[in-house]
């Protein structure tokens, strides 16, 4: 083969692998998941998740209640006598006006009691100071307290181990909430 032949036949190889690993990259890029907006005016509270979850809302008679659930588990979801792995947003009405660490430890509602460290770290998110801490129950769970308004809202996500999908996106969620 002349020398001519067998450059051209190595630039287009190299060509050939650069619009492939484009190719690729827009193709990975385009499969991983998009984020959605959810704002809810009522409570004042936004943020972005993976169009991978669905949103499910409740309301009782102490909480309002917004959970991210993978859409593979919606189904089982409070149906089930535990919930699957999930992140949720729990909106409390506060009428004594608690610090977030004062209704941690005063609320069963926070499960803090499941702490197996009993420590509580302070933190900001979304300019406001909040309390985080670890707990466990049936799976492992990083809880966020913050004040808002004349509520207390709980952010808990649950998982098996940190490096699950849900515990990275919670990550990136908690990096998109704004009160307003």
């Amino acid at each position: 083969m002349p020398k001519n032949n067998q450059t051209y036949t190595l630039i287009g190889a190299a060509v050939a692998l650069v619009i492939i690993a484009v190719a690729g990259f827009f193709l990975y890029e385009g499969a991983q998941s998009k984020m959605v907006v959810y704002t809810n005016s009522a409570y004042g509270i936004s943020f972005s998740y993976p169009n991978t979850y669905d949103v499910k809302e409740a309301t009782s008679t102490d909480r309002y209640t917004i959970a991210l659930v993978d859409k593979q588990n919606v189904a089982n979801f409070a149906t089930a006598s535990e919930n699957p792995r999930s992140v949720t947003f729990e909106i409390f009405k506060n009428p004594k006006s608690q610090t977030p660490l004062q209704w941690v430890k005063l609320n069963s509602a926070s499960r803090f009691d499941l702490s197996p460290t009993k420590q509580i770290a302070s933190t900001t998110y979304a300019g406001k100071q909040a309390v985080a801490y670890v707990w466990s129950g049936l799976y492992q769970a990083e809880t966020y307290v913050f004040p808002h308004d004349k509520s207390v809202v709980m952010i808990t996500v649950t998982y098996d181990s940190p490096d699950d999908q849900i515990h990275r996106d919670f990550v990136k969620i908690m990096q998109t909430l704004a009160f307003q």
